[in-house]
């Protein structure tokens, strides 16, 4: 959504830090309107008079839809609250190390859904052949014949555990781009996001031609899972994945696709193609 100019970010820096005083981490413990209100005034005064109670309100609404916001409220019920742990994740992952770790655990689920899309999928994300950026966590081929014409599809999907800097790190996607004729990159995050306006999100997806990928779970499940405590079938069973933004089909150079091929996946010849990876089996 377009800001509405430095009031706008004001309130929301400071809706945000009073609600982390009132200790509104989660729904349970979410705050009215008035009661965060209330609480701005007695550490701002001038804010009252800058920004009246209506307004707030109206701002409290706005925040809900903007996708650098970390306000939330659950339909149907009062009060507010920060829905996520984006900002505050160093002490409960502290390492990179620790980071792919939980990463990893995504693996499956986002390989599985490219697999329901007819494509035979690796973990590629320990490959470093092809340089910085050169590994995709997640590959998936797709070969389609007619006539004796071959065409193979290359999809590839960085993943990551929360779109926390998705600025950068979106470009490890665009950089796959190269090879891949279509390529995803995906995070986790919890219910809720997917109805945030994510305007900025959009934009680099429609900018780059990359689509992106959400892995949604209850925040209670969210904040376990970035703890570590969640392991893989777990995941499966409470997480919901979707597309929040397509990608349209794009053609790629042979040479590069040859050598992303050869070099990265070991697929030289074209039996290889359909004993690489895996595939979901389907019954006659």
């Amino acid at each position: 959504m377009s800001r509405g100019g430095t009031k706008y970010d004001d309130a929301l820096k400071l809706a945000t830090e009073s609600l982390e005083k009132l200790n509104a981490k989660n729904f349970s413990n979410r705050k009215k309107a008035d009661e965060i209100y209330a609480y701005i005034k007695k550490e701002k005064k001038e804010f009252a008079k800058e920004i009246p109670l209506a307004n707030f309100r109206q701002y409290l609404s706005a925040f809900l839809r903007d996708e650098n916001s970390r306000i939330g409220k659950k339909t149907g019920y009062n009060g507010y609250y920060l829905e996520d742990n984006y900002a505050d994740t160093s002490d409960e992952i502290p390492n990179e190390k620790v980071k792919l770790k939980v990463e990893e655990k995504l693996y499956p689920i986002v390989e599985t859904w490219l697999k329901t899309k007819g494509f035979r999928t690796k973990n590629t994300s320990s490959q470093k052949i092809m340089g910085k950026w050169g590994n995709p966590d997640i590959t998936g081929i797709k070969v389609d014949e007619h006539l004796g014409k071959k065409e193979i599809e290359i999809n590839t999907i960085e993943v990551k555990i929360s779109p926390l800097n998705f600025q950068q790190l979106f470009f490890e996607a665009v950089s796959h781009r190269r090879w891949a004729n279509r390529s995803y990159f995906a995070f986790a995050a919890p219910v809720g996001f997917k109805k945030k306006a994510n305007e900025e999100l959009r934009y680099y997806s429609e900018l780059f031609h990359v689509g992106v990928i959400v892995v949604e779970m209850e925040e209670a499940d969210y904040e376990n899972f970035l703890k570590g405590k969640l392991d893989e079938d777990q995941i499966a069973d409470i997480a919901d994945i979707y597309e929040l933004s397509s990608v349209l089909y794009e053609s790629k150079q042979l040479k590069w696709q040859k050598q992303f091929m050869e070099e990265a996946l070991g697929i030289k010849k074209d039996e290889d193609v359909y004993t690489w990876g895996t595939v979901i089996e389907i019954s006659s």
